[in-house]
């Protein structure tokens, strides 16, 4: 297969078949963003520059783009994805044993814009986290929203922020260790939650709990946890569940608890295995949380638990219908 950084072929006569099947696609109506993709992927590696009045593949994106209906962007977003699904995912797939059909055959609800995303779950590392969404996306079962709150969660285990100077440099190392360890653990978890489905009993049970994405739009004036899960009962109510994810148990951590508590059926911390070793005959540690979660081995095990509240104070019961019949 051509590699991406494959040097231009040098002779005019070589752009004849590539210019021809670029006029065959530009007279139908809305191409496959799969057959844009193999026909742009033929134009960064194979045409001889200068092509079509641009003298590099940037230009030619930018004076082609309206031909083609979309931003020059979002077609080099379809080049980029054609490759990945190609030469990264689809070995991958194989070895998942996940369905991988070729490139021109992938369903209508395959977009390069889920594959995007995927692709960034890939390159930060979470690997467990990108099989569980490949076999979805393949499945047709993920929306958008979903995973892309999945990428938002491993983003914060790499994502650098800008210092800008206010960190002194003694304590910048220590608190990025903190804060890299913090993201890291926090989309362990999220991936723990959505590869079984929901929370682990220590018996092995599972309840399973769906993750709400775009939280901010649907609660703008309500306190943010982490997470806000729902849980859906045998009587056809549904329960609202915020998760609180630290490393360890602070006065920061109690007040957040706290903030949640009249907007939420049940608030929930969650913090890993081994530091809740040392609470287990801490009766009073966790008072301010319904409950308590053990984060480890690839699962979220319910490690503490009270009986929950009837509702929040101010969860509206239409909200709670709203979102059965959305989610279910």
């Amino acid at each position: 297969m051509t590699n991406m950084h494959t040097k231009a072929k040098t002779s005019p006569s070589d752009n004849t078949e590539i210019s021809a099947n670029l006029v065959e696609i530009r007279g139908k109506k809305r191409p496959r963003w799969t057959t844009l993709a193999t026909a742009l992927r033929a134009v960064r590696e194979e045409a001889a520059w200068p092509f079509e009045g641009a003298r590099n593949f940037t230009e030619w994106l930018e004076l082609n783009a309206e031909h083609f209906g979309m931003k020059s962007t979002m077609l080099n977003t379809c080049m980029w994805m054609g490759k990945y699904y190609l030469e990264d995912l689809t070995p991958k797939l194989i070895q998942w044993n996940i369905p991988a059909p070729p490139l021109d055959e992938l369903p209508e609800h395959i977009g390069p814009e889920l594959l995007a995303d995927l692709r960034k779950i890939s390159r930060a590392g979470f690997s467990d986290t990108e099989r569980h969404y490949a076999e979805r996306i393949m499945m047709g079962s993920v929306r958008c929203a979903e995973l892309r709150q999945a990428w938002v969660s491993c983003r914060k285990a790499i994502k650098k922020p800008h210092a800008r100077g206010r960190v002194p440099a003694a304590n910048y190392e220590q608190r990025e260790s903190t804060r890299m360890r913090a993201g890291v653990f926090e989309a362990e978890m999220l991936s723990a939650i959505l590869m079984h489905r929901g929370l682990l009993m220590e018996n092995g049970e599972i309840i399973e709990y769906k993750v709400l994405h775009d939280t901010q739009q649907l609660f703008p004036d309500v306190p943010m946890p982490d997470f806000i899960l729902v849980r859906r009962h045998a009587a056809a109510g549904i329960s609202l569940e915020a998760i609180e994810t630290r490393l360890r148990m602070t006065p920061e951590a109690e007040r957040s608890g706290g903030r949640c508590r009249n907007f939420f059926d049940r608030v929930w911390l969650a913090l890993p295995q081994e530091v809740l070793k040392s609470y287990r005959n801490t009766s009073q540690a966790f008072s301010c949380f319904d409950g308590v979660l053990a984060v480890g081995d690839q699962r979220v095990t319910i490690w503490k638990d009270s009986a929950a509240k009837t509702c929040g104070d101010k969860v509206d019961v239409l909200m709670r219908r709203l979102l059965a019949r959305l989610l279910w």
